[in-house]
C-alpha cells in the first residue's frame, strides 16, 4: 500500500496450511512503479488462524527503492519487492515448539491412547475393559492347536536337527524384506506415466538395506530372529500406511493426532511381537505366504505396464503434411489452450459476454458455437495437434493413454510448421502430456527460482520426456521424495525431503500460472517464426485464484476441488475464471504492442467442466485472430480439428479441407 494514503495496490492471500516442508513462496509487487517521494508499505496480516508455525520475512527490494517496510520494520536492499514464506512445517513440529493449540491436540491424542492401553489387562486396570485382551488369548490357544494338527510348524518337531525343504523355507522370516517392497512396487504400478522401473533400484535398495540393518539389530537384542521379523514389519506398516489411513478418514484427523496415535499402535504391535514368540513363530509360514502374494500382485501390474510400453506404437514424429505453394508470410503463431474453459452461453450463473467483447475489440474472432471433439484433455490435444479424428490416424491410433500423451508430443502440427522453418518454443505446463516437448526448439520451464529455459535434445527419450526437462537426471531422487511424502515420515522430515528450488511448479500452481502468462506478455527471441504453445491448467479447479487474483486457501490442493468463492460469483471455478479473462487481455495487448508483424493467436478450450456450471462438456471457448483476413475462413460452429486445417490452408497453401464436426465420448482417461 501506498504509506501515505493508505491506498492498496495489491492485496494477495498467501496460504501456508497445506505444506508440510518449508516451500519458499514470495509475492513480487515490481510492476509497481514508485515514484519521487512516495513511500510503499507492506503489511501482513494472518487472516486465517495458524494451526502450524509460519515464518515470513521481506525479500530485499529493487536498489530503486528505498524506505521499505515489513510491518514497520525497515529494510532495503537488491532483489524484488516481495514478502517471503520461509518456513512452514507440521503438525507435529508445531506442538514440539510449542503452538498451544497443537500442543493440546497432541496431550488430548497422547492421554487418549494412554487411556485404550489401560484396557489391556496386561496392564491391569479398568475393571470390566480388561476382557478387551480375552481376544489375544483366544488367538494364542488357537495357534496351539494349530501346531498340533500341522508337525511341520512344531518348533519341538525339528528342536535337535534343522528342518528341510519347504518347511525349512516357510518357517524362516523373510516377509519384512517384502513387505518393505510391497509399497513401493505398489507406488509404481498406481503411477506408471511418473515415474519408470528404473527409478526405484535406489529407493529399494536403500529401504532393503534399512530393513537388514534394522534386523540385524534387534536379533542382537531380542536374540530371535522372529521376534524381530515381527517388530520390524510392524513398523513397515505404520510407516507406509500412513497415507492410506490419512486419506480413509478424509483426512479429520490431522498429524497433532494422526502420528502420535500411529506411532503409540507400532509401538504397541512391537511390544505384542516381544512377548508373544510363540503366536509370532507359528504365524511366519502365513505372514510369507500372504506378503509374497501381494508383492506378486504389484509385480504383475508393473510388468503389464513395462510389457504395454515396450509394444506400444514407435514414437516418431509424423511426416510433415505438403504444400505446392510457400507464401512468404510466415507470422508467429500462438496457440494458448486454456483448461477446462467452457462456452459463454453454458457458464450457469454468469454472463461472460464483456469478455468476448472485449476480444472482438482487438480483433478476435469469437466461435459462439465452438465445440471440442473429445471430453479429455489428451484425446482433444491429440486430435487438434494432429489434425484428424484419433480413429483415422491410421498406425499412430492410440491404443493406450500412453499413444495418446505420444500424439499430443510428437504430432502432425509441430513437424508440419518445422518443416516450414518455424522454431517451436514450448511452455512446459506441469501436466503430464504437455511437461514435454520432444519436437521444441526453447522449453521454458517454471519454477520457483524463476523461468528456466532449455534446449530440447533431438534423441529425448520418452521414458524420460514425461516428467519437466527439468526432472530428468534426478529420476531416484523424485521417485524417492514423491514416496516419502506418503509415508510417516512426512510429519518428521517434510522439509528435509521438499524438492529443490528448480523443481518445476505443479500444474495447479498459481505461481506457475502467474510466470506463463508474465513469459506470454514478453517478447520471445528466436530465428525466424515462431510457434509458441501454452497449455495453462486454468480455469481448470482447483481453483487457486479468486477473482481478484488473491490466492485462494484449499485444503489438500492436490486432490481436489474447493468451492470456496466470494459471494459475487456462483463458485470457486467462475471467480477464477474472471481473473483469468484479466491475464488473457492483459497478455493479448502486450502480445500484438510486441509485434510488427500481427501474430497468429488462437485461444481455446480443451473441453468444458461440466462438474461445475456447464452443461455441455464439449462446448468451448475458442477465440481466434487471423490477420490479413485469415477471419474469413472460420465459421460459428467449428470444432478443435479445424483449428489448424483452416489456418494452414488459409496462410500456407495447403489444401486440407476442413472436417465433419462431430464430438466423441472419452477415447480415454
Amino acid at each position: 500500500m501506498d504509506a501515505s494514503t493508505k491506498d492498496v495496490l495489491r492485496q494477495t492471500t498467501i496460504d501456508a496450511t497445506p505444506l508440510y516442508t518449508p516451500v519458499a513462496r514470495s509475492l513480487t509487487f515490481s510492476s509497481y512503479d514508485v515514484s519521487e517521494g512516495q513511500r510503499l508499505l507492506l503489511q501482513l496480516e494472518v487472516a486465517a488462524f495458524e494451526r502450524r508455525p509460519v515464518r515470513y520475512g521481506l525479500a530485499h527490494a529493487q536498489p530503486e527503492h528505498s524506505n521499505l517496510a515489513l510491518n514497520g520494520v525497515p529494510d532495503a536492499g537488491s532483489g524484488p519487492l516481495a514478502f517471503v514464506h520461509q518456513v512452514t512445517s507440521s503438525g507435529l513440529r508445531a506442538a514440539l515448539h510449542g503452538q498451544p493449540e497443537a500442543r493440546v491436540h497432541l496431550i488430548l491424542a497422547l492421554a487418549l491412547t494412554g487411556l485404550t492401553a489401560l484396557a489391556n489387562p496386561r496392564v491391569g486396570a479398568l475393571g470390566g475393559l480388561r476382557r478387551a485382551g480375552t481376544a489375544g488369548k483366544r488367538l494364542t490357544r488357537q495357534a496351539a492347536v494349530w501346531r498340533r494338527r500341522l508337525g511341520w510348524l512344531n518348533r519341538e518337531a525339528y528342536a535337535g536337527s534343522p528342518p528341510t525343504g519347504r518347511v525349512r523355507v516357510l518357517a524362516m522370516p523373510w516377509y519384512p524384506w517384502l513387505a518393505a517392497l510391497i509399497p513401493v512396487l505398489h507406488f509404481l504400478a498406481i503411477n506408471p506415466l511418473h515415474f519408470t522401473v528404473h527409478e526405484t533400484l535406489v529407493p529399494a535398495t536403500g529401504i532393503l538395506l534399512v530393513v537388514t540393518l534394522a534386523m540385524a539389530s534387534l536379533r542382537l537384542i531380542l536374540r530371535d530372529w522372529h521376534r524381530a521379523a515381527a517388530a520390524v514389519t510392524a513398523v513397515t506398516v505404520a510407516v507406509f500406511a500412513y497415507e492410506h489411513v490419512e486419506q480413509a478418514l478424509d483426512a479429520r484427523l490431522n498429524d497433532q493426532v494422526l502420528f502420535p496415535a500411529a506411532t503409540i499402535l507400532a509401538a504397541a504391535a512391537i511390544g505384542t511381537a516381544v512377548r508373544n514368540r510363540d503366536f509370532v513363530f507359528y504365524t511366519v509360514p502365513i505372514l510369507n505366504i500372504t506378503s509374497s502374494i501381494l508383492l506378486l500382485f504389484q509385480i504383475i501390474t508393473v510388468a503389464e505396464t513395462s510389457f504395454s510400453s515396450s509394444a506400444r506404437t514407435p514414437r516418431l514424429s509424423p511426416r510433415p503434411l505438403q504444400t505446392s505453394t510457400l507464401s512468404s508470410n510466415r507470422p508467429d503463431i500462438y496457440y494458448i489452450v486454456l483448461d477446462a474453459y467452457g462456452r459463454h452461453d453454458t457458464l450457469s450463473g454468469f454472463d461472460n459476454s464483456n469478455f468476448l467483447r472485449q476480444l472482438e475489440q482487438r480483433g478476435f474472432f469469437i466461435a459462439k458455437e465452438a465445440t471440442s471433439n473429445y471430453t479429455n484433455t489428451i484425446d482433444s490435444l491429440a486430435s487438434t495437434l494432429n489434425l484428424n479424428y484419433l480413429n483415422h490416424l491410421g498406425s499412430r491410433v492410440p491404443k493406450t493413454k500412453s499413444d495418446g500423451i505420444n500424439l499430443v508430443q510428437q504430432n502432425t502440427l509441430t513437424t508440419t510448421l518445422k518443416s516450414l522453418g518455424y522454431t517451436f518454443v514450448h511452455l512446459e505446463s506441469g501436466y503430464i502430456a504437455t511437461s514435454c516437448a520432444p519436437q521444441a526448439d526453447i522449453i521454458l520451464t517454471f519454477t520457483p527460482s524463476g523461468v528456466i529455459e532449455s534446449q530440447a535434445e533431438d534423441d529425448t527419450d520418452y521414458s524420460s520426456c514425461i516428467r519437466s526437462a527439468q526432472d530428468a537426471g534426478k529420476l531416484s531422487f523424485g521417485f524417492l521424495r514423491s514416496l516419502l511424502g506418503t509415508t510417516a515420515l512426512r510429519p518428521v522430515i517434510g522439509h528435509r525431503i521438499s524438492p529443490p528450488t528448480n523443481t518445476p511448479y505443479d500444474y495447479w500452481s498459481p505461481e506457475r500460472t502467474l510466470q506463463m502468462f508474465e513469459v506470454l506478455s514478453e517478447p520471445i527471441y528466436a530465428s525466424g517464426p515462431k510457434f509458441i504453445f501454452a497449455h495453462i491448467v486454468k480455469p481448470h479447479q482447483p481453483a487457486t485464484f479468486d477473482r481478484h487474483g488473491n490466492m485462494l486457501i484449499s485444503h489438500r490442493v492436490n486432490h481436489g476441488f474447493s468451492d470456496i468463492h466470494d459471494p459475487t460469483v456462483p463458485n470457486a471455478y467462475i471467480g477464477q475464471l474472471v481473473f483469468i479473462n484479466s491475464l488473457v487481455l492483459r497478455m493479448v495487448d502486450s502480445i500484438l504492442e510486441n509485434h510488427v508483424e500481427k501474430p497468429v493467436i488462437v485461444i481455446a478450450g480443451d473441453h468444458a467442466a461440466a462438474a461445475h456450471g456447464e452443461h455441455d462438456v464439449h462446448a468451448i471457448l475458442a477465440a481466434f485472430h487471423l490477420p490479413d483476413g485469415g477471419n474469413s475462413v472460420l465459421y460459428s460452429s467449428i470444432s478443435s480439428v479445424n483449428h489448424f486445417r483452416s489456418i494452414l490452408d488459409f496462410y500456407f497453401g495447403f489444401n486440407l479441407g476442413l472436417l465433419d464436426d462431430l464430438m466423441f465420448a472419452d477415447h480415454g482417461d
